[in-house]
This record gives structure tokens, sequence and C-alpha cells, in this order.
């Protein structure tokens, strides 16, 4: 029976043996495997910083671009230089465009594309941390699922300690403060990852087993049968043989082109973080503006020439007429002026004089803004008024008698400002008549003597003693005088002429 028993033993061994394909299957993961995989979930946990640190970049230029173009509008109303003016107010379209394009790339792609790359990375980086978690958990004396640097299974309870100072935390963490540059990839793949590598490459030192990586056999995850079917680790990164032969790992770095099976999680992982590496937060910023600008030239078309339609237009050259060369240096020249100009109104800063550049607030900046429309408003009707009046006292032939004489209807003529209806005037061309008082009291000057009963303004002031002057009269030459008629009406008429119509345009 010796022999038998032998033979039996033997048989036995042989049976076991084969149990294990591979020298190293079911053994443990070697230091240098499972650092990569411990950098590779500490960088995607740092994916949030990237997306929170663009979305944050981008809503900051879009303020300050919203910002910059009402800046510019005030500075237009207020500055005394024409040619700044101008460029200002074409600035003030620039900024305010380049500001509407800036929340349109958030709302319709930067902020969709940092969320999905947020919540992609963030998941894959809990499922290798739950792996990572287990492996270090499952120690048994010397042996273990995970190696350290001398081939011993170890255990971490928060932090693993890899390879060259790589660390991963096995607890949750949620932090996105800070910045972090997406180096965990590049245009092929996952940078520095875990590689299929040689056989036994990640499991190189045999009695050091591992029942998470071992299919059957007593301490394996089917004990005395076989696996149906691979078993997956770490969201399809590491393949557990049926077989028992050595695990299988996924070739990260050239997940851009593996698209098929285990891969295709990788893949779109790695899709969306490279999708948010393209969005750039100062795309729509000023810092390379020129005359070749296209939003700057489409600001200049509309604002000196009225149209959207070039034409045969150069629109570098009228860029360049605009502002002069070199056109970034002048722009930022006067970019400096608006953020430097100094306001001094009521309602900033309790009247006291104020920067531009202070105003931060969007409602204070468009009350400025509105103030100042309103006190041009304010002018030009003022100038338009004024404009009339001189363009009557200027007329050597009575004008305003003529336009009164004109009217041959009763309630047309009083519902003018300045002529009265006198229905006791024999002469039918003359009922219509020019009414001093009627004139001065609408602000309409006058311009001559009148007749038919109806007094001037003139021989009102006559006779009046100083104390009596006033009502239209004014005290000079030591007698009382018309106030309202006008030493140089044809003076009078150019500058007020040429005050409305610099305001027009």
């Amino acid at each position: 029976m010796r022999p038998v028993a032998a033979f039996a033993q033997a048989l036995l061994i042989m049976i076991v043996n084969s149990q294990k394909a591979s020298p190293a299957a079911g053994d443990g993961m070697v230091h240098d495997s499972c650092t990569k995989i411990c950098g590779l979930a500490d960088k995607l946990g740092q994916v949030p910083k990237a997306a929170a640190t663009k979305l944050k970049e981008t809503t900051k230029l879009a303020q300050r671009l919203s910002q910059t173009a009402p800046r510019c509008a005030i500075f237009a109303m207020k500055t005394a230089d024409a040619e700044k003016a101008q460029q200002a107010r074409i600035l003030a379209v620039f900024f305010a465009t380049k500001a509407e394009k800036t929340l349109n790339d958030l709302t319709t792609g930067s902020i969709e594309k940092a969320i999905k790359a947020s919540s992609a990375a963030e998941y894959f980086q809990g499922r290798l941390t739950e792996f990572l978690t287990i492996t270090t958990h499952t120690v048994n004396g010397g042996k273990g699922c995970l190696l350290d640097g001398s081939n011993r299974g170890h255990y971490h309870a928060t932090k693993l300690q890899g390879a060259g100072g790589v660390t991963c935390d096995l607890t949750a963490t949620i932090d996105i403060t800070g910045d972090y540059s997406l180096d965990l990839t590049n245009n092929a793949g996952f940078a520095n990852s875990i590689v299929p590598g040689n056989a036994n490459s990640h499991q190189s030192t045999p009695t050091k087993e591992c029942p998470l990586f071992e299919a059957h056999n007593s301490n394996g995850l089917a004990e005395q049968g076989a696996l149906a079917q691979p078993a997956k680790l770490a969201m399809g990164l590491i393949t557990v043989s049926n077989s028992n032969s050595e695990l299988t790992i996924l070739d990260l770095n050239q997940a851009k082109s593996q698209t098929a099976g285990d891969n295709k999680a990788w893949n779109e992982l790695y899709n969306t973080i490279e999708g948010l590496k393209e969005l750039n937060p100062r795309a729509h910023d000023n810092s390379t503006i020129s005359e070749t600008t296209e939003d700057l030239q489409a600001a200049v078309l509309q604002l000196i020439h009225g149209t959207s339609d070039k034409g045969s237009l150069k629109l570098d050259d009228e860029v360049k007429k605009a502002f002069k060369e070199p056109v970034k240096d002048k722009i930022q020249a006067l970019i400096h002026e608006v953020y430097s100009y100094k306001l001094r109104m009521k309602i900033i800063n309790n009247g006291e004089e104020t920067e531009l550049r202070t105003v931060t607030d969007p409602g204070k900046l468009a009350a400025i803004l509105a103030f100042c429309e309103k006190e041009e408003a304010d002018l030009i009707s003022k100038l338009r008024k004024e404009l009339t009046v001189a363009r009557l006292s200027a007329s050597n032939n009575n004008l305003g008698e003529t336009e009164c004489n004109k009217i041959k209807d009763a309630n047309e003529c009083n519902d003018k400002p300045f002529c009265s209806y006198n229905s006791t005037e024999t002469e039918e061309d003359k009922k219509c008549k020019f009414n001093a008082t009627k004139s001065t009291t609408n602000s309409v000057p006058v311009t001559q003597s009148q007749t038919g009963g109806t007094e001037t303004t003139a021989d009102k002031c006559k006779d009046k003693k100083k104390d009596d002057c006033k009502d239209g009269c004014k005290w000079g030459d030591n007698k009382c005088k018309d106030s309202s008629i006008l030493v140089n009406k044809q003076f009078a008429l150019s500058v007020v002429s040429a005050a409305f119509m610099a305001l027009l345009f």
C-alpha cells in the first residue's frame, strides 16, 4: 500500500498545483502596481477642483466684462474729449458682446462639461478607493492583497502610502479648493498609469496569497469550484481569471483608442476629462485685442458706419482709424483712463469723488448710466427749446409774425406757444398775431413790437424803476430792458445749433 499511498499523495500535490496555472496566480499585488492605482485614484479625486476653478474663472471674466461695458458708456457720456467718447462707445459695445459670449459659453457647454467630468471622476475614484480599501484590509500575517516595498502584506486604515511619495486617502473627502492641472491624462490615455505588463509583473512574489485574486482552491473566491466568468475588480481595471491565471490589467495608457469591452467605461472617462481640459475660461478676454479682433471690427462697423454690412470696407483699417496705432496699446490706455475716471454724484459714495473702478455693483453701475442718460436727455430737450428760440430770434424778416400770420384758424393759432388770435383785427391775414407775453412765458423770445393792442416785453420794461425791473426785464445801463432779446441773434443761433448737433452726432 505504500507505493499506492505515495502515488496518491503525488497525484494530490499535482492537482493542487494545477489549480495555480501561473506561479503567481492568487498572490498579492506588488508595491509599484498598487501605487499606480493609488496615484490615479488621488488625481481623479482632484478633477472637481479643476472643474470648479474653470467655472469660477469664466464667471469672474463675465462679471468683469459686464462691468467694463457700462463703465465705458458712462465715460463716453461724461468726458469732454469727443474722440475718446466715440472710442469708449465702441468699447462699450465690444465688452457687452464679449460678456454675452462668455455667459453663453457657460450655459451652453462649460457647466455641463464640468459637472459631467466631476461626476465621472468622483465615481471612478470611489470605485478605485473601495478596491484599495478592501485590499489593504485583507491581511493575514505577512500575507496580503497589497504588498509593501518589502513584499509583505500591509494594513492601512485611512491613507495608503505608495512608492515615490504617492498617497491616496481611503476615507471619503470632498474638497474643491485650490486648482489642479488635469495632468492625469495625455494625448493617448491616462498618464503614468498601471499597464498590462509581462506575465507575473504585478504578482511576482509567491506565497503571498490574496483570496480576492484567486478564482478557486480552498482560499479562492469560489472555494472548491470554478468561477463561471472572470471576476472584475476596480471598475474593470483588474480581471481575476476563472482559470487561476495571473491578473489581467487594462492598458489605461491607451484609453483614448481602446473602446471595446471593459475599456469602454475608461474611454468615456478619458473623453470627459479631455472635454474639461478644453474649456478655456479666458476665451473672450481682451488680452489679445487688435485691429483683427472680429467683435471689435463689428462694433466699429455698427457705431461709426451705422451698418452691419462691411461691403468694400477694410475693417482692419477702420479699427486703426478709430483707435490709432498700435491698437492694443491705445485701447489698454483708454481702458485705464475709463477705470480711473472720477465721478462726483449724490447717488454714489454720498457725493464724494469716486473712481469708476471702485464701483462694482451692477445695479449701481446701471443707476449711474441711467442718471447720465437722464442728464443728457434733459440737456438735449433744453437745447432743442433754445434752438427754436434762437431760430425765431435770428430771423431778419419777423419770422414769428410771419409764421403766425399764415394761420387762419383761431384754435390752431391759439395752440401755438407764440401766437394769439385777434378777432377784432380787420385785416384777415393779421388776425393771428405774434404774442410777446405768451412767447416769453413759453420761452419764445420777442422779436419786434406788436400792434393790435398786444403789449411787447420791451414796452412793458421801458419805464420801470430798478426795483420793479423783473418778470422778463433786466436792469442795465441805468435803465430797465427786455431780457429776452438776444444781443447777437445770429451768434446765438450758431452756438446753440452747434451744441445741439454735437450732442446728436
